[in-house]
C-alpha cells in the first residue's frame, strides 16, 4: 500500500518509481494499493488523480484515516507492506528525499523493493520501519 494525497508534490513526484515497482512485480503475487488520505478526496477525484499521474493499483479511499492510523502512516508518501501475518514494513519508498527541500539525484536504497523481496522470499525485512519524508497527513473527517 502506498499511502498517498493529490496535494502532495512529493508524493505525486513517486509516480514514475511505483509504476517501476509494479511492472518489477508483474507476475508475482503483489497487489498494489494506492490509499488516498485527504478527507477532501471522493473516488472520482482519487480516479482523476491516478489516471493524471498515470499512478498504478487499485484506489482505496480513508478520509478518516483509520487504516493509517492502524498501520502508524504519518506522511504521504508512505509505503506499507502487509502480509496475512500482519504489518511487515512501513516506510518511505527509497531514499531519494533526505529531508523536505532535499533531494538526492537518484535514490541508493530502495526500501520498498527490498522490503517486498524481503517477504517474497519468506524472510524478516531487514529495516522495517525507515522514515518516510513527506507531507504531513491532513486532518482527517471525523
Amino acid at each position: 500500500m502506498v499511502f498517498t494525497s493529490p496535494e502532495c508534490p512529493i508524493a505525486n513526484g513517486y509516480a514514475p518509481r511505483l509504476r517501476e515497482l509494479v511492472r518489477e512485480f508483474e507476475g508475482r503475487p503483489v497487489q498494489w494499493f494506492l490509499v488516498h488520505v485527504d478527507p477532501d478526496v471522493d473516488a472520482a477525484r482519487a480516479g482523476a488523480h491516478r489516471r493524471e499521474f498515470e499512478l498504478p493499483g487499485r484506489v482505496l479511499l480513508d478520509p478518516q484515516q483509520r487504516l493509517a492510523s492502524e498501520l502508524g502512516i504519518t506522511r504521504t508518501p508512505e509505503a506499507a507492506v502487509v502480509t496475512p501475518t500482519g504489518l511487515a514494513y512501513r516506510g518511505r519508498i527509497d531514499d531519494q528525499w533526505l529531508r523536505l527541500g532535499s533531494r538526492a539525484p537518484a535514490a541508493s536504497q530502495h526500501d520498498l523493493r527490498d522490503a517486498v523481496q524481503a517477504v517474497l522470499a519468506g524472510r524478516v525485512v531487514e529495516s522495517p520501519h525507515p522514515a518516510a519524508v513527506g507531507c504531513r497527513l491532513p486532518e482527517p473527517r471525523r
